[in-house]
């Protein structure tokens, strides 16, 4: 049976970066597809191009538009659209290679069709530089929990699921595929792999955000992992206590990460979520170097003498 497949793309003021995004849904190898473009109120020439390619492909894509400001609630509009039975999300500054949607397709027939597909992507640098960021296919709660579980145009979901959660959370304004992922798998969703990257991330020069902006994402992120870490503890307390470590690490380097945009509000969730006796491990977050200073003296002195560091080395470089 040949699964419709509908690609749904909120767009807004990405005039540069359209006509090769929606290209390459045009491009795809598996022919039983829609394509759904909904503007979130464009002031550029996107909602002009669009409806020049509609008119081009009247059988082939669709145009709709969605007045509140919001990426979810673009994606939400398409959903009411879609009359696929698989969805693929494609933010409109990403690109899918030409077999992508067919490969997966391909995989959820022969995994009995799973709720989603999680998947690896190439994530591509505003320098042209391409880095395949990996998915965690072996336990898929870590992977949600560091945010291996791919990412928004590279995965692939069931329409009825979605429908089943009623859809994306229009209050967030980041991470929001992986709180849907989360939504899905406190639903039982079941879920296929692909460790090919097929789907290309671009960084965007004017959609850089501001490190007020930067500090909020990573606020939400922890927000999201602590709702995540403490579902697992009600509903999973043989898997928490397995994974006890390793899901101490995660929320550790992530507060981390916080600490290098507000020192306090790290500092807070450190003390309320991360055990006295706890000891980090060297991490792709966390350095050798931490380590020693931490066993020594302890979080605060070692986020200080870190920040501090940093500084002196950007004083150097410049």
């Amino acid at each position: 049976m040949n699964q419709k497949v509908s690609v749904i793309i909120p767009t807004y003021n990405v005039e540069k970066y359209i006509r090769e995004c929606l290209e390459s849904a045009l491009c795809q190898s598996y022919t039983n597809i829609e394509i759904i473009c909904i503007d979130n109120n464009s002031t550029d020439n996107t909602i002009n191009y669009l409806k020049e390619k509609q008119a081009q492909h009247p059988d082939r894509i669709t145009v709709g538009v969605e007045e509140k400001q919001n990426a979810s609630a673009a994606r939400n509009k398409g959903i009411k659209l879609a009359a696929g039975e698989y969805i693929q999300f494609l933010d409109a500054d990403d690109l899918l290679d030409e077999h992508k949607i067919e490969r997966q397709m391909n995989i959820i027939r022969e995994a009995n069709y799973p709720d989603f597909i999680a998947s690896a992507f190439i994530r591509v640098s505003l320098s042209g530089g391409e880095t395949v960021i990996d998915i965690n296919s072996i336990d898929s709660w870590l992977g949600l929990l560091r945010a291996q579980l791919g990412i928004t145009s590279a995965n692939l979901f069931k329409k009825d699921s979605i429908l089943a959660i009623d859809g994306w959370d229009e209050s967030l304004s980041s991470s929001q595929e992986y709180d849907l992922m989360f939504r899905l798998m406190k639903n039982n969703a079941t879920i296929s792999f692909d460790e090919i990257p097929l789907t290309k991330i671009r960084e965007r020069a004017s959609g850089s955000i501001s490190k007020i902006n930067e500090e909020k994402n990573v606020e939400r992120l922890i927000e999201l992992m602590l709702r995540i870490k403490f579902y697992l503890e009600e509903n999973k307390s043989d898997w928490v206590q397995n994974h006890h470590k390793e899901i101490t690490q995660i929320l550790f380097d992530k507060i981390r990460e916080l600490s290098n945009f507000n020192h306090q509000n790290a500092r807070e969730y450190f003390t309320k979520h991360i055990q006295p006796k706890f000891t980090p491990e060297v991490s792709p977050a966390t350095s050798k170097q931490y380590v020693m200073l931490y066993n020594y003296l302890g979080f605060t002195a070692s986020e200080k003498i870190s920040m501090y560091l940093k500084r002196f080395k950007n004083m150097v470089k410049n």
